[in-house]
């Protein structure tokens, strides 16, 4: 995927105010997992936090992550291999985000309307 078609797709997330499951890991042993939507996209800048959400933590639990350096993979969760389908259920898309050093995994969840379908 090309660094526009993500910053597309992460921007129609964020209208969509679509809640992310974020995972951070640098390939080895650490892994770091957030829970936030997207706040905004100025330019090639992608800020996250939990600013939106009903139990907020205001500007103290963000991610800003410049974009430009960045390659991507989007797939959608129904075509992750097992055992990451099963621990992703619910979920309907994954955009992973490598940069030299670490990996950033993004659980989407459907549109809120839609959850009562799960």
């Amino acid at each position: 995927m090309s660094p526009q078609e993500a910053i597309d797709l992460l921007r129609k997330w964020m209208q969509e105010n679509r809640v992310i499951h974020v995972s951070l890991s640098d390939g080895n042993d650490m892994l770091v997992k957030l829970l936030g939507r997207i706040d905004s996209i100025p330019g090639d800048i992608l800020h996250l936090s939990l600013t939106k959400s009903t139990y907020s933590l205001g500007p103290y639990t963000f991610l800003d992550l410049p974009l430009s350096t960045c390659e991507f993979e989007y797939s959608d969760a129904e075509h992750a291999p097992e055992p990451l389908r099963s621990q992703i259920k619910g979920h309907d898309a994954l955009l992973y985000i490598y940069r030299p050093g670490f990996i950033l995994g993004f659980a989407v969840l459907p549109p809120i309307r839609e959850w009562a379908k799960l």
